[in-house]
């Protein structure tokens, strides 16, 4: 590779040459989680949010022991596909080693009340759901629908809001994700069969969370500083639900890599 021209012509080569990947379903042995072990929750919009917005939730289940159980808020809005797709997340989720409610349907958990059960039943240290301008209307919807649920539950917990479709303003929290993390999210997207047969998505998170680490360099760590020595982050925004009410608990963007504990995350909840 000669010239940037050498570079591009690259980057269009693995990217067919991933069209081709033989999608796996072999399951990897599950992640080793206790019971007792700390809880987090994924509100997810759609299947396949919870391997889209899962990068921390994967790190924290195999350095910190975390359950992590997925609460699928919809199917989606083509009710002819909400049974395939229901099939594809359990798929997803075995894969990730995510638990399911026992209580799911594909009526989903659309209303601040059953939002609020789960929380009840659950009681987590930490909860992730989209930011409240993330473009598309069900994610937008879903960041309503868990903040008016946080007070009918009477928990505390962190809450860590995510991205997929517009950039937060201001995310605070950056973290690394390493080979095997990142390859487990494609993974999982890939079994989201019906929604990559129409857009191969998960062929572009590399270079989406590659392009985080020159955005949180920034944004998450302060203009003008030196960006961190990895290749791939997710960016999220880290607050705390207690007595009621929201409350910032960062005093600047922090930034969590490989060689990092995620688990001093679970200590501040």
């Amino acid at each position: 590779m000669k010239t940037y021209k050498d570079y591009i012509s690259a980057y269009r080569r693995i990217f067919e040459q991933g069209k081709s990947v033989t999608r796996s379903m072999e399951v990897p042995a599950p992640a080793v989680v206790s019971r007792d072990g700390p809880v987090v929750l994924l509100f997810s919009p759609h299947p396949d949010d919870e391997c889209v917005s899962g990068g921390l939730a994967l790190r924290l289940q195999r350095e910190a022991g975390a359950r992590v159980v997925n609460i699928p808020v919809t199917f989606g809005s083509n009710t002819e596909r909400r049974a395939a797709r229901c099939e594809e997340l359990k798929a997803s989720c075995k894969h990730l080693s995510f638990e399911l409610p026992e209580t799911f349907g594909l009526d989903g958990f659309e209303t601040p009340e059953k939002i609020a059960e789960m929380l009840r039943v659950y009681h987590p240290q930490m909860i992730f759901f989209p930011h409240a301008e993330d473009w598309n209307s069900t994610h937008e919807r879903v960041h309503r629908l868990v903040m008016d649920a946080l007070p009918l539950a009477g928990v505390s917990c962190l809450l860590v809001q995510t991205e997929v479709w517009r950039a937060m303003k201001q995310p605070n929290l950056m973290v690394e994700l390493s080979e095997e993390v990142l390859t487990a999210q494609i993974e999982s997207m890939s079994l989201h069969v019906g929604e990559v047969a129409r857009n191969p998505y998960h062929l572009s998170l590399p270079i989406r969370v590659m392009d985080n680490v020159r955005r949180g360099s920034e944004v998450v760590l302060g203009e003008g500083g030196e960006a961190p020595n990895c290749m791939f982050a997710i960016l999220y925004h880290l607050s705390k639900w207690v007595d009621g009410a929201q409350h910032d608990i960062l005093t600047k963007g922090r930034y969590f890599s490989v060689q990092d504990s995620v688990d001093e995350l679970l200590k501040l909840a």
